[in-house]
């Protein structure tokens, strides 16, 4: 499973402009939560895991918010249950190497 997750990751490192990696698990908690679809996960570093999204047109705009919005802002504003079944569905897959 490892071997096939590397592989992806080679795969999607030839078209980076087409993903966007983060480390923060917060922010890969808020792209999932606002629709952004998590593709793989790097932990060629085992300190660190990078979380790799398909990336879209509004992502930077989502960084933005997420980073310099002002507090109730609609535009950095998510559903609670949106925010909690993606923080469950990062750690399912950190702890389980699963997508």
């Amino acid at each position: 499973m490892h071997n096939v997750i590397n592989q992806q990751i080679i795969l999607m490192q030839k078209n980076t402009d087409k993903y966007y990696q983060v480390v923060s698990f917060y922010i890969a908690a808020y792209l999932l939560a606002k629709g952004l679809q998590l593709v793989g996960i790097n932990r060629d570093n085992p300190k660190q895991s990078i979380f790799i999204f398909l990336d879209t047109p509004e992502r930077e705009q989502y960084i933005q918010s997420f980073n310099f919005a002002q507090e109730n802002n609609p535009d950095v504003l998510v559903d609670v249950r949106n925010m909690i079944f993606a923080v469950k569905k990062l750690k399912e897959v950190l702890y389980q190497n699963k997508i």
